[in-house]
């Protein structure tokens, strides 16, 4: 486990929270909440930065090598007008929510409770209740969907 937490931010645990392996770096005024019940099985890489949070709902299940950021990490900056075209935005993960192995949710990922997000998806943007989001970019491959972790 690394975690660096640097000044003025929070980094909000709920109760009964499985996390053994992660890279956790939460920037200068940034956020990180992780909800009652929510398990990482495996080495997790979160980073809420740019004064921006990560809030990860209740009862959510992360796998392994799974990377969320609130930021690209870089400037991307207008040659005409030098204005910055990437600015950093929060993500926000809703509850009961699997996210499989390798999976990425960038800057501005919404994913709504009851998802499921595929193994190696590259999320962007907004991910509804109850859908299952797969591949580069993700994209929704199922709806009316909710999981379990054990197998029936």
């Amino acid at each position: 486990m690394h975690i660096v937490i640097e000044s003025n931010c929070k980094f909000d645990i709920g109760d009964d929270v499985r996390l053994g392996m992660a890279n956790i770096y939460i920037g200068p005024g940034s956020m990180l909440r992780i909800g009652d019940r929510t398990g990482f099985t495996g080495l997790v890489h979160l980073n809420p930065v740019e004064a921006k949070a990560i809030e990860i709902g209740t009862d959510c299940s992360i796998a392994s090598g799974v990377w969320i950021t609130t930021s690209d990490f870089h400037s991307i900056i207008s040659r005409s007008g030098g204005e910055r075209l990437n600015p950093a935005k929060p993500v926000r993960v809703g509850n009961h929510v699997w996210i499989a192995n390798q999976a990425t949710l960038l800057k501005g990922s919404t994913i709504g409770d009851n998802a499921i997000i595929g193994a190696h998806a590259v999320v962007t943007g907004t991910v509804p209740p109850h859908c299952v989001a797969a591949g580069n970019p993700a994209r929704i491959v199922r709806e009316d969907v909710t999981w379990r972790s054990d197998l029936i």
